[in-house]
């Protein structure tokens, strides 16, 4: 996150509304805990956010995507900040985990 080129601002903001989504809509592990991953990627320099929970389900929306605009949620914050969403089953040798949620945020002068 330190060599991140983008606004950490705004980035905060986001990591605070995926983790707040979590939390109010999903559920969390058996340690009470929701995850939060932040990783800069090689080639884009673009942030990418995740949030990690227990409940596999995505709730009220069939599918997330980067034109996800729900206004009952954070979520809507998140794409209004200029964040992609979207989400997974979280799987581990075809065990479900749960789900995560990704957020990716461009580096200044990458937004499409």
């Amino acid at each position: 996150m330190a060599h991140w080129r983008g606004d950490i601002e705004v980035a905060s903001r986001i990591a605070s509304l995926i983790v707040d989504n979590a939390v109010e809509h999903g559920t969390p592990y058996t340690d009470d805990r929701i995850i939060l991953r932040m990783e800069v990627m090689d080639e884009t320099r673009d942030l990418h956010i995740y949030a990690d929970d227990a409940d596999p389900h995505f709730h009220n929306l069939a599918e997330a995507g980067e034109g996800y605009a729900a206004t009952e949620s954070g979520l809507w914050w998140v794409t209004r900040l200029g964040g992609r969403v979207s989400w997974h089953v979280k799987q581990d040798n075809g065990t479900v985990l749960g789900k995560t949620v990704q957020v990716i945020v461009p580096t200044e002068g990458s937004r499409a």
